[in-house]
């Protein structure tokens, strides 16, 4: 679950699904009070921040921009300033931001504003990685290797089964096939 969908949900369409699943089995009266068919009152976005390049985050001069836009509702922040930020392509998004507004033109204004941030590198404030390493970046449960599992896994397997048919073919040499010599005397 993500945070603050809930939040956003009802922002949108005036409850959330947790509230109507309960509402259905403990408030009869609740749920029948609900819309048989769910309308939206207002327009919504997720914005899942991007990172184009890896350094110490210094700063979010972004997410200062976006929380006074209009359409701003809430922010899920996973960014931690001073720490090593890196580039991001899938998985968890180092910031989430909620959009909800009525002016449908709004909320494309302040999106499209959010985007540009990003695009243009002024969402973060990023110092260039200097390319030296941390023996933190190294321990099996940081990011630093997470990368690395899968190529050693697959390198590990084939060292495993090449000494397998190693073995194979060395026990296959001493098998008397019948076609050996004997020496009469």
């Amino acid at each position: 679950m993500w945070h603050d969908g809930l939040a956003l949900e009802k922002a949108l369409a005036g409850h959330d699904q947790i509230t109507a699943t309960i509402n259905a089995y403990l408030d009869s009266d609740a749920f029948n009070a609900m819309p048989l068919v769910p309308s939206l009152q207002q327009h919504g976005a997720l914005i899942f921040s991007n990172v184009f390049h890896t350094g110490i985050l210094r700063s979010v001069p972004g997410l200062v921009v976006a929380e006074k836009l209009p359409s701003y509702l809430s922010t899920y922040n996973k960014a931690i300033l001073g720490n090593v930020i890196k580039k991001f392509t899938a998985g968890q998004p180092p910031i989430t931001i909620l959009l909800a507004n009525k002016d449908k033109a709004v909320l494309d204004t302040d999106y499209e504003r959010i985007i540009d941030l990003e695009y243009s590198n002024g969402f973060f404030d990023i110092t260039p990685s200097t390319g030296e390493t941390s023996l933190t970046e190294f321990h099996l449960g940081s990011q630093g290797l997470r990368g690395q599992r899968w190529p050693v896994l697959a390198a590990s397997s084939v060292l495993a089964i090449a000494a397998v048919l190693a073995l194979v073919a060395i026990s296959r040499r001493n098998i008397p096939d019948g076609t050996e010599y004997l020496t009469i005397e």
